[in-house]
């Protein structure tokens, strides 16, 4: 019985038709769009990073912290005034774009503080009231600006 089952395993892998299932054409002669957006508080500011770019129709977001743009501190009031602020800031990029929070299908959430979660919660579901993006989160020490939050958000250009 045990020869049997190895049999069959060996025909039905030998038999799967990997290439064609799994084969991708990097020889096309379609151009892939890329753009790269800076503000102009981030050119100002001469940070090493874009805050977003637009590869088709895929729009990827540098990690936002709460902090007016052009200051180089956070506001003050804690993990739901920087959660406000954070996703004000992202608004604003996807502005840029005529796009809005509804775009926005997947979020990175990084906090400082895990015990804070619920109160950034409270305000980060206030900005997706009909679509809510994919998420993952983790706890992260030593944020950008000292900042409790860091969000990195993807969109898609409908």
């Amino acid at each position: 019985m045990k020869h049997f089952i190895v049999t069959i395993l060996v025909l039905v892998i030998f038999s799967c038709d990997v290439d064609k299932k799994f084969k991708i054409d990097f020889n096309t002669s379609s151009a892939t769009d890329i753009e790269f957006y800076s503000s102009e508080e981030t050119i100002k500011a001469d940070y090493p990073f874009s805050d977003a770019v637009k590869i088709d129709n895929f729009i990827i977001l540098s990690g936002v912290v709460g902090n007016i743009p052009g200051i180089d501190t956070v506001v003050e009031g804690g993990i739901q005034a920087e959660t406000k602020q954070a996703l004000e800031n992202i608004k604003s990029i996807l502005e840029h774009y005529d796009l809005t929070m509804d775009n926005i299908v997947k979020c990175t959430c990084m906090i400082d503080d895990i015990s804070e979660w619920g109160e950034m919660n409270e305000v980060y579901k206030t900005y997706f009231t009909s679509n809510k993006p994919a998420r993952s989160a983790f706890g992260a020490d030593g944020l950008a600006l000292g900042a409790k939050l860091e969000l990195e958000c993807w969109a898609v250009d409908n």
